[in-house]
């Protein structure tokens, strides 16, 4: 069985270019070295841009009910997007996650989520590896790209309460200075421990 991981990009605007008010794309996880040595079906097609067919595997209940006329034997699904199991993760996150994070960025509500059973990608999908990102990482890259120039450069604003900030007095300003710095030396020393 191959896993598959849906991510959900829910849009409150019209800037969606499909107009839908919920994007669904899924991602169609590749069967693994591992799982091809435990004889692992490949019960996931991908049929275009947008449909998969499910099968089921042989010897489950609905292979056996199927073969008896009871049951469908192919189940056909369609998505906003389907991506196949060669998909990179830049290109997933082109083609699923790009847009909404540019709508975030001009003030526009975005909720992306990874949604699936276990062991179907979506740490992987969500996270990636340190040489190929997955879509946190790189919204945050985009987040930071975009405020990069607009970033305050002193240190006496300190967030207060979720939706405030105070101005720190000069001593204040020392006290959390100090702070960051022990802070930041007791991490070094963890790391190079």
């Amino acid at each position: 069985y191959r896993g598959v991981n849906c991510c959900l990009s829910r849009s409150l605007g019209e800037s969606l270019e499909s107009k839908e008010r919920i994007h669904v794309c899924l991602r169609v996880k590749p069967i693994l070295e591992l799982e091809k040595e435990h004889d692992t079906q490949g019960c996931v097609s991908v049929v275009d841009s947008t449909s998969i067919i499910l099968k089921a595997p042989k010897g489950s209940k609905t292979f056996r009910l199927s073969e008896k006329n009871l049951r469908q034997l192919v189940q056909k699904y369609t998505f906003s997007q389907v991506f196949g199991p060669k998909t990179t993760q830049e290109e997933l996150f082109d083609g699923a996650v790009k847009q909404p994070m540019l709508d975030f960025l001009k003030g526009h509500s975005r909720l992306i989520f990874t949604y699936g059973v276990t062991n179907a990608g979506k740490t992987h999908t969500y996270l990636g590896t340190d040489e190929d990102k997955g879509i946190l990482p790189r919204s945050l890259d985009m987040l930071f790209q975009s405020i990069e120039n607009k970033l305050y450069p002193d240190m006496n604003l300190k967030p207060h309460r979720c939706r405030d900030y105070r101005n720190l007095s000069k001593e204040e300003v020392r006290e959390e200075i100090s702070l960051k710095n022990s802070l930041l030396r007791l991490l070094k020393e963890v790391l190079d421990w």
